[in-house]
């Protein structure tokens, strides 16, 4: 003999306890879902965050060595300049 198949209660056999329970049940797992959904999303954007933040610093970094290089040029050619301008003064003197 095969046994009775086991079909969930319908809204007219099931009590009225039953069923506040069920949706409780669902509220509950909903809300767990909804808070853990919010929790992998915030994770992601810190991710991001700390993603783009150290492409950040490491592009402040390169453009702060490249500005220091430049100054360094700039104070060679203004000695350079330095110099030319006393030998331009010397040559006039012995003219």
């Amino acid at each position: 003999m095969t046994e009775p198949l086991y079909t969930h209660p319908t809204l007219r056999t099931a009590r009225e306890d039953d069923l506040r329970n069920r949706l409780e049940n669902i509220r509950s797992r909903r809300l767990v879902a909804a808070l853990e959904h919010q929790q992998l999303a915030t994770i992601r954007i810190e991710k991001e965050h700390t993603k783009l933040n150290d492409k950040w610093e490491a592009s402040e970094s390169r453009i702060s060595k490249k500005l220091y290089k430049i100054m360094e040029d700039i104070e060679a050619v203004d000695k350079e300049l330095t110099k030319l301008t006393q030998l331009h003064n010397q040559l006039t003197l012995l003219e």
